[in-house]
């Protein structure tokens, strides 16, 4: 990948930052260019510096197979040494969604930041993380004044979609006066970042449907919530070979309740089904024997996803599309062939409805072998009966 030099331009009392990204494969879909939008009040904090830039291709490349990011623009020398330690923790887990890539800058020049300006700014989304870290990094609160928080960053883009373009200056508007009873300042801005995502459609995720959204306002109550998964004040730490193999009992806590399922017209069967093939069978036996070995038997989340799990009908990540399957498969089995998804029964149980030639065969042989092996048996039992009583008879002739 290429991050071509940053260019600042103006335009309708906006300034934007745009850079042109280049992918060694082409891949459809994915914007020409990456661009940061400001307000032009904030114009003696707006650069032509590559570190956002950087930071925000680098899981997309990671992701897509990148060999290596190289970055035409100036990069901060302590930003590079921390986004390169941040992809280390993300090729760590989970260790087949992300490859470790090279980085190499063009120039590496600390920005005025590092020389001494005296702003801290920290990311800001409204959510838990964003409040817990601006309250522990708010004037007054007796640390070194270069840590002290001074102003706030909201994107529109990021967690609020553009396409929803009333929610964000609401939003926008409440922090802001927050911000002003705190001594602080909130910038926002706007950016198609996540446009180079993985193009997934984040309405069908857990989260957002817990949330709700424009189309769907109120949430579903049916999905879980971040405690239902890492629990409450005993947070388990989700990168242990303990807690993978254990998440199959983390899904199965929603997925076999038919309360739930029923509403959805989901299969209860998903942990029984898992555990009975070779894949569950197997992570079954290290959590019993091993819980501290890693196995390379898929887990529920090795398929379905993390925090981006997808309906089984999403066309480009949804399990019951073939292609999408197959590739899912040859993260495993990379000579798997567009055929090897067939052999997959999903997690329903075999049936005059689902898989009705299985349900059929193994039918037949739940009367075939038992009509084989019974009267063979009854015949192994009657032909040693009578060898007995023959023994014994030809004794009797001999006493």
């Amino acid at each position: 990948m290429i991050i071509h030099h940053p260019d600042i331009s103006s335009k309708d009392g906006k300034l934007t930052v745009s850079a042109r990204i280049e992918f060694k494969t082409p891949l459809p879909g994915m914007p020409e260019k990456l661009w940061f939008e400001f307000p032009e009040e904030w114009s003696d904090l707006v650069t032509d510096r590559a570190d956002s830039f950087l930071s925000t291709m680098l899981l997309v490349a990671m992701r897509h197979g990148e060999n290596i990011i190289e970055v035409r623009g100036e990069v901060s020398p302590r930003f590079l040494i921390g986004i390169n330690e941040y992809q280390m923790a993300f090729c760590m887990w989970p260790i087949w969604r992300f490859k470790p890539i090279r980085i190499e800058c063009e120039s590496l020049i600390p920005t005025s930041t590092e020389n001494g300006r005296d702003i801290v700014m920290s990311a800001f989304s409204g959510g838990v993380d964003s409040f817990f870290t601006l309250k522990s990094y708010l004037p007054g609160n007796e640390l070194p004044k270069s840590v002290q928080i001074s102003h706030l960053l909201f994107v529109h883009g990021f967690d609020i979609k553009l396409e929803y373009p009333k929610s964000f200056p609401l939003l926008r508007d409440a922090y802001s006066a927050m911000c002003e009873r705190l001594g602080i300042k909130l910038i926002s801005c706007r950016t198609n970042c996540q446009q180079f995502g993985t193009r997934q459609n984040w309405g069908l995720f857990h989260g957002a449907a817990l949330i709700g959204d424009v189309q769907n306002p109120g949430g579903n109550p049916d999905v879980p919530t971040c405690i239902d998964c890492h629990g409450v004040h005993d947070v388990p730490d989700p990168t242990t070979a303990e807690f993978r193999l254990s998440s199959t009992e983390l899904c199965a806590k929603c997925h076999t309740d038919p309360a739930r399922m029923d509403k959805y017209d989901i299969s209860t069967n998903v942990l029984s089904t898992y555990l009975a093939d070779f894949h569950g069978t197997t992570v079954t036996l290290f959590q019993k024997q091993a819980p501290d070995q890693q196995t390379n038997k898929p887990v529920c989340y090795d398929c379905h996803g993390i925090h981006d799990i997808r309906a089984v009908d999403d066309p480009q990540k949804g399990l019951h599309v073939k292609q999408n399957l197959l590739v899912t498969c040859q993260q495993c089995h990379p000579g798997a062939t567009p055929d090897f998804p067939d052999s997959w029964l999903s997690h329903y149980e075999p049936s005059t409805e689902k898989n009705p030639l299985v349900y059929f065969v193994d039918l037949f042989y739940r009367f075939f072998i038992p009509g084989v092996l019974i009267p063979m048996g009854v015949y192994v039992v009657v032909d040693a009966g009578r060898r007995l009583i023959n023994r014994l008879r030809k004794g009797g002739q001999h006493g």
